[in-house]
């Protein structure tokens, strides 16, 4: 996999999809940038071992205490572009996120 560098998140409009906790989800936030709207999305406490479709352009953080795996694909089918650990950044066109369980 791509080691993947850090990037600045844009300030802006920040829309934000929450997602019920569950015992298997990520906890924290997860930022990226909507590829078409350019606002800013943030995922509260992602379920883990769940494919997430999104459509990033742009920055995206992992705030939350799990890996996020990046996938070109919305379904993340395919090679995996990369992965952000808590707490890293990258400026990465990805379709969809999966979160590691514990």
């Amino acid at each position: 996999m791509k080691r993947l560098s850090a990037c600045v998140v844009a300030a802006g409009v920040l829309s934000v999809t929450a997602i019920p906790a569950t015992a298997h989800a990520a906890t924290g936030q997860f930022h990226y940038t909507h590829a078409y709207t350019k606002l800013q999305v943030v995922l509260t406490d992602p379920p883990s071992g769940t494919c997430i479709q999104v459509t990033n352009n742009g920055c995206a953080r992992n705030l939350t205490d799990r890996t996020a795996t990046l996938y070109p694909s919305p379904a993340c089918q395919g090679e995996a572009l990369g992965t952000l650990s808590a707490g890293q950044s990258q400026a990465l066109a990805f379709a969809s996120v999966v979160f590691s369980s514990p």
